[in-house]
């Protein structure tokens, strides 16, 4: 993996666990996260995994959080730039 994708792996997990923090209430999904905030943070840490595996986990994330409507999406498919789960989970502005 590139040092972004590392860096994303790495702010990946961060945002889940911050979501599940703040979300306690949320159990099904916060243990789907919670699977996958372990694995984007074995990511982050090591040189073996890929960017694709990355890319995989940030769909299982994309399709929890549409499935779930955590976060309103403006995109019906794929990855948004403007990533509600990501803006408010990585951002000092996420518990306004």
């Amino acid at each position: 993996m590139s040092h972004w994708d590392y860096k994303n792996a790495d702010t990946l997990a961060d945002a889940i666990s911050k979501h599940v923090r703040s979300h306690p209430d949320m159990v099904e999904d916060n243990e789907l996260l919670g699977t996958i905030q372990k694995v984007a943070d074995e990511a982050a840490n090591t040189v073996t995994t890929t960017s694709i595996e990355l890319n995989r986990q940030l769909a299982v994330v994309r399709a929890i959080c549409r499935r779930s409507g955590l976060h309103e999406c403006n995109v019906h498919k794929g990855w948004s730039e403007n990533c509600a789960f990501h803006f408010i989970n990585t951002t000092e502005y996420g518990g306004l």
